[in-house]
């Protein structure tokens, strides 16, 4: 499944991402994984888009992502967010995951 910019569901698509990741991990999916509506819109508020150049609307070939993931000890702050290239955010998104397994407690 790929990402439509124009379908306007970025948080959402988002979410169903990290979902994905953690669960092929075998991490916990804990509340406040996924940053919160208020911060994703603050960080797009304070910072243009690369290729458009907006703070504002989609921002094709783009992703936000954690700059420090929550798991490994992140805050859910708009400061805490950055914008990658859709190949970037693949790899960090693994990279994240497996910070996050080798943070996460062990039974």
């Amino acid at each position: 499944m790929t990402f439509d910019p124009s379908l306007r569901k970025p948080a959402r698509w988002r979410t169903a991402a990290w979902l994905l990741v953690a669960t092929c991990a075998g991490l916990p999916v804990v509340a406040g994984a996924q940053a919160s509506e208020a911060q994703m819109s603050a960080f797009q508020k304070y910072t243009t888009c690369p290729s458009t150049g907006r703070r504002s609307g989609a921002c094709p070939g783009y992703r936000i992502a954690w700059k420090v993931p929550p798991c490994a000890g992140g805050q859910d702050r708009w400061t805490n967010l950055v914008w990658l290239t859709e190949v970037a955010a693949r790899q960090k998104m693994q990279s994240d995951a497996a910070a996050c397994a080798a943070s996460a407690p062990r039974p």
